[in-house]
């Protein structure tokens, strides 16, 4: 499933010009987390509650324009798979991000609990946590993840056995993960894959 066919695209938009004020107003008339702000209908930044809370609490507010407030944020593409899109959303932090066409110009916005529902298999949730780990934790480089029924299979350049073994160790150490096979790539592709079983 494509993040197009889940997106939320009925969020308000700001311009740079749009006032502070009008912003927190759009804001809380809508529920949204996050105003995309758009020049030519390009996105050019964003605006979270949080970013508002933020100028409401300060004893002297420094933005008064969604210019003063907004600041640049990841985006996905219209095309994105949901598999994708919940590692990306991991990846970054963020709870919404917005999503853009491949010309750039703003379509929706798409949030964690969207992906979350759309992802009836949890195969595609699996993946994702397994690739934030090990992302986290190595200094590998790139790790392509896959979960079909509980085994992962961890596509990377992986330098020695060592670093399979950690790897698999930290998919493994994911609860819905019963098994990690790793693949090498790169200078030792073409070596067998191995496969790790979770520690009983």
């Amino acid at each position: 499933m494509l993040i197009a066919e889940i997106m939320d695209t009925g969020v308000p938009s700001a311009q740079p010009d749009t006032p502070l004020d009008a912003v927190l107003a759009l804001a809380r008339s809508t529920h949204h987390g996050v105003v995309p702000v758009l020049a030519d209908n390009h996105l050019v930044g964003i605006i979270t509650t949080a970013d508002l809370l933020r100028e409401q609490v300060r004893p002297i507010p420094r933005a008064t324009t969604a210019a003063d407030a907004m600041h640049p944020s990841p985006t996905i593409r219209t095309t994105t798979t949901c598999g994708d899109a919940a590692r990306q959303l991991l990846g970054t932090g963020h709870g919404t991000l917005p999503v853009v066409t491949d010309r750039g110009s703003l379509a929706g916005t798409i949030d964690v609990r969207d992906v979350l529902l759309a992802l009836e298999p949890p195969d595609a949730l699996l993946a994702a946590r397994v690739g934030k780990l090990v992302a986290d934790h190595t200094h590998t480089s790139t790790v392509d993840c896959t979960v079909t029924n509980g085994l992962a299979i961890l596509t990377g350049d992986f330098t020695d056995p060592g670093q399979e073994r950690v790897t698999a160790a930290l998919a493994t150490s994911i609860p819905g993960i019963r098994a990690a096979r790793t693949k090498p790539v790169g200078n030792r592709q073409g070596e067998p894959t191995r496969l790790f079983g979770r520690r009983r």
